[in-house]
């Protein structure tokens, strides 16, 4: 049945179109191309109407196509969006096939969920897809944001995979015109909201001070 097939497979004859990519720059920081599950196929939509229950699969981000573009521009200066397409697509399959979202029903990332949801109410907006990592013998995923009121600075958030205990570390580091500016570890047990507001009020202190 469908049902057994994984995320990869359903999408497998998916592609990201270019017009698709080009609705994603005209939309700007916060723009996501998600991965449906129930439709098999992507689909743009936008930091704000991620929902914690729906567990969507951000597979390409506004920020990964600024982050892609000069590199674009140096390899197909005559047609880069050839170039943006071939990429988003080999990276959306590949990202669905060795990240850890399945093997067949999607892990649902309540903690991770609820944060985006808070971190947009204090004024950030997702930048990139989400980056899987499990060095250190930690499994983490990585999100980032962009501060709106300073759109210099860019936030991550490590958050333990697939859901932190109560008081598993979360680290959270900042950059500012793309320089490192530090980080900082703390823990779910406060839960999303309170920690997005702990993020906000440290930003506004660290950076109202300079």
């Amino acid at each position: 049945m469908d049902i057994h097939r994984s995320l990869a497979q359903r999408l497998a004859d998916q592609h990201i179109t270019t017009d698709l990519l080009q609705q994603l720059a005209s939309t700007g920081p916060g723009a996501l191309i998600i991965a449906n599950r129930k439709a098999g196929e992507y689909r743009l939509t936008h930091h704000r109407y991620l929902r914690p229950t729906q567990g969507e699969t951000v597979v390409y981000a506004y920020g990964d196509l600024t982050h892609d573009w000069d590199t674009a521009l140096l390899i197909s200066p005559h047609d880069p969006w050839d170039h943006i397409t071939q990429a988003a697509n080999t990276l959306a399959h590949t990202c669905l096939e060795w990240q850890p979202w399945e093997p067949i029903t999607s892990t649902r990332r309540h903690f991770q969920g609820q944060l985006r949801q808070a971190m947009f109410e204090q004024g950030f907006l997702l930048l990139r897809r989400p980056m899987f990592t499990d060095r250190g013998g930690m499994h983490r995923l990585d999100d980032t944001y962009l501060d709106t009121t300073r759109p210099e600075i860019t936030i991550t958030i490590a958050v333990p995979y697939p859901e932190p205990d109560r008081g598993s570390p979360i680290i959270t580091w900042c950059t500012r015109r793309g320089v490192f500016q530090g980080c900082t570890r703390s823990n779910s047990g406060q839960g999303a909201r309170p920690f997005a507001q702990d993020v906000r009020t440290n930003i506004t202190r660290v950076f109202d001070q300079r």
